[in-house]
Formats: structure tokens, sequence, C-alpha cells
């Protein structure tokens, strides 16, 4: 198996028990990972499934590399495995400094406006971060389908944004508003 290969699945797997012990973690303490939706539960399905359906064509793609129709050269492998590794380490350490607040939805809990580690330089890093894999993705298995899944993903996930945006200028008012004027949504 090419190194690229296990970088790949490797990359996958480190951010996948991130996500596991984030999850555990939230359940030690009583909490639920799932805060409230911003938008229809459907519309929240549908982002997930382009983003996590994207993912999914990279590690495939990595599991089997004759599949696709278009190949790409050694170069651009590591180009698109160097996003991936970005990417995942973009939202593990968005994890991290999110802490306790870092859910999927709005938090149904009080928590503190985090504005320290990357979220110094983005509003939302975490989003950033995926959306850099999807991007790896698309570049290490160019096809129609993951261009969809990507495009679909990010497109739910703005306005996800753009509603999380709302409520947490509800909550945290004039410090949120300042911290909008200083650090940018994405990058």
């Amino acid at each position: 198996m090419p190194l690229t290969s296990i970088l790949i699945i490797s990359s996958f797997s480190l951010l996948g028990i991130g996500l596991i012990l984030l999850i555990v973690s939230e359940q030690r303490r009583g909490r639920q990972f799932v805060g409230n939706l911003t938008t229809g539960k459907k519309k929240f399905l549908v982002g997930k499934v382009g983003i996590f359906g994207s993912w999914t064509l990279f590690l495939v793609k990595a599991i089997w590399p004759e599949i696709g129709m278009i190949t790409i050269s050694l170069l651009i492998t590591w180009v698109s495995v160097i996003l991936l590794m970005t990417g995942v380490a973009v939202m593990l350490s968005s994890f991290y400094f999110l802490g306790s607040s870092t859910k999927m939805g709005i938090p149904d809990v009080e928590t503190n406006l985090r504005t320290t580690g990357l979220y110094r330089f983005s509003r939302n890093p975490m989003y950033v971060g995926a959306y850099l894999i999807c991007i790896g993705s698309n570049i290490y298995f160019p096809s129609l389908l993951n261009f969809s899944l990507m495009l679909m993903g990010v497109y739910v996930h703005h306005q996800l944004i753009l509603e999380e945006e709302k409520f947490l200028s509800s909550r945290f008012g004039d410090s949120y508003m300042n911290y909008m004027q200083h650090v940018r949504r994405y990058l």
C-alpha cells in the first residue's frame, strides 16, 4: 500500500478517534454532543451527507487507488494528502479550543465565547478544516459526484454558519459583534 494511502487512512482514523473521545467526554459529563439545530433536520442531514460523502470518497480512493476515471500525479496526490492532514489538524485543534462548547448544532447550555487558539484567526476553523479535507478529496478523487457532494456540503454548512452567527450575536451581544469585526468568518 502506498505511503499516501497509509497517511490518508491514518488521518481519517485520527479524526475519528478525536470525535469519539469528544463525544465520550461529553457523555461522561452528562451532556449531549448534538445541540439544537439552527435549521431543519433534513437540511442539516443533507449538509452532513455532502461533507462526509466527499470524505468517504477520499478514503475509498486511498483503499482502492485504481478506481476513478482520472489518474493524478504523485505530486497532486501529495498536495491532497497535505490538505487532508492540515484539515484534520485544524479540526482537532478546533475541538480542543472550543472544548465543551463543541456541538453539532447550537449548545443548549450556557457557554463562553471562544476567541483563543485558532479562533483568533477564524470564527469557524472547524468548518475551514472540513472544507480543506473536501478540497483535498476533490483533488485526489476528481469526479462530478465528489464535486457535487462538496458543493452541497459547503453550501448547507455556510447557511448553518449564518444561523449560528445570529445565535451568537444574540447570546454574546457586543462581545461577539466586536469579535466579528476583528476576525473573519473563514480565513
